[in-house]
């Protein structure tokens, strides 16, 4: 989690259009308070823009647009079952998304097995990196790194 604590600053500072590298990151942490896993996407908005429109010029970043396009290219399960994804929030800081979501309630330790499937942007850029940070009650801190020839992992508790 160093890393990610880290990385997050500079991600965040980067300037809005201009970047020499394609990163987005997601977290997955399992939120004590709510009972539920808590993903926080952070994207670069010319990015998404890109993969959503093929232009930075064009097309707006709704809320149901970048929504519909993370639950059309990221995939969690739980044990086994799809999770249906809940959009709770967007938001822009210095060019970048941070978009979040929650999946239904489940107790940590009724979490055996996490299976991840991380396609975000990487249709539209062949050098995209999708780092993902997994953070559950009483397991191993894990990270991930996704790309064009990774985009599923799986994981057991």
């Amino acid at each position: 989690m160093l890393f990610f604590n880290l990385l997050i600053p500079f991600f965040l500072s980067a300037p809005p259009a201009v970047h020499d590298f394609r990163m987005s990151v997601c977290e997955i942490k399992y939120s004590g308070e709510q009972s539920r896993i808590e993903l926080k996407f952070y994207i670069f908005r010319d990015d998404l823009r890109t993969a959503l429109y093929g232009s930075m010029g064009e097309g707006d970043l709704a809320a149901g647009t970048v929504s519909g396009y993370i639950l059309e290219n990221f995939r969690l399960e739980i044990n086994g079952k799809a999770e249906a994804l809940a959009y709770r929030s967007m938001e822009e800081k210095k060019g970048q998304l941070l978009v979040t979501f929650t999946a239904p309630a489940i107790a940590p330790e009724r979490i055996s097995k996490l299976r991840i499937s991380d396609r975000l942007l990487l249709k539209t850029f062949r050098k995209q990196t999708n780092m993902v940070f997994i953070e559950i009650p009483e397991q191993a801190k894990i990270t991930e790194i996704f790309d064009v020839q990774k985009t599923e992992m799986e994981y057991f508790f």
